[in-house]
């Protein structure tokens, strides 16, 4: 019996163009939010993102729906 066993998402190492896309997104969001960068809401923010990527999303417009909708809820 061969092991067909895939390596979940969220254990594979993100790509520098995972990270781009996440940082895009984030980028974005901080601006349609007016946060500055270096804050404990934009860390949080871009661990929401990546974690959302971890798990499939990969439409950074989806991305940004999905995280964005995170943050109005915390307002």
């Amino acid at each position: 019996m061969t092991d067909t066993h895939q390596p979940r998402l969220r254990d594979v190492p993100l790509t520098s163009e995972d990270l781009a896309i996440c940082d895009m997104v984030l980028d974005e969001l901080c601006a349609e939010f007016q946060l500055a960068n270096g804050g404990s809401v934009v860390d949080h923010l871009a661990s929401i993102i990546i974690e959302l990527y971890r798990q499939g999303v990969r439409e950074p417009e989806q991305l940004k729906l999905l995280a964005g909708a995170t943050r109005e809820k915390g307002d």
